[in-house]
């Protein structure tokens, strides 16, 4: 028998810090390199219509809801509206069970744009805000992601290998400021969006962009 699952609110009591939340989504963990630009291709749209709609799937390790929406602007030049809830949780507790803890689901939100270079897509994501919550700090910035769909198996969503983003960084291909020293050191892309869609479009993206952020499939 399949069981039913639902969201609760995250307003219903105090959410985990953005940060830990994130972390275990791999979506915003604090030592993901970050753009101070959004990579942009010049004369494309901004929203890729084939995203439009709900995905259900694995973020992390966790079941998670993925809402991409076109309620920016009717030109497709202001981008998408990202919503995040995760963990989808049981409508109820297996007999003998404790109920989840309500802090344990929350909404994120964020702006998002797509752009296409040599057959791949790409989003560049600014996570804005954990229900009622700014994200501040080192946590804002553009983080760029690589993507795929396929009508077979849904929407695949892949982060910056962080390795192959150093060693470019090191050769000189693509601007960017480090901070931070060992485990905490944090790689900020500065290049333009024409410098970065130039970097990508002269690098091999599938070496690029290997971590593996999320695999969802489209909900009706």
């Amino acid at each position: 028998m399949t069981q039913s699952v639902r969201f609760r609110s995250p307003k219903s009591r105090a959410l985990p810090g953005l940060a830990a939340m994130l972390c275990a989504m791999v979506w915003l963990a604090a030592c993901v390199p970050t753009s101070v630009h959004p990579l942009r291709v010049e004369g494309q749209p901004v929203v890729d219509q084939e995203l439009l709609g709900t995905w259900r799937g694995e973020v992390g390790e966790q079941d998670s809801l993925l809402l991409f929406l076109n309620t920016r602007a009717e030109n497709d030049t202001e981008g998408m509206t990202l919503l995040v809830a995760t963990p989808v949780q049981p409508a109820a507790p297996p007999e003998g069970a404790e109920e989840a803890d309500d802090a344990d689901a929350g909404w994120l939100y964020a702006l998002a744009l797509s752009a296409q270079i040599g057959g791949h897509r790409f989003l560049s994501v600014d996570w804005r805000g954990d229900g009622g919550d700014a994200v501040e700090g080192t946590q804002r910035g553009w983080h760029l992601y690589r993507y795929e769909l396929s009508p077979e198996t849904g929407l695949a969503i892949y982060g910056l290998n962080e390795v192959e983003l150093k060693a470019a960084v090191d050769r000189g291909e693509i601007e960017a400021v480090e901070t931070g020293s060992g485990i905490g050191k944090e790689i900020r892309l500065t290049a333009s969006p024409a410098d970065l869609a130039a970097w990508i479009a002269a690098s091999d993206p599938l070496v690029l962009f290997t971590e593996t952020v999320a695999e969802l499939t489209r909900l009706p």
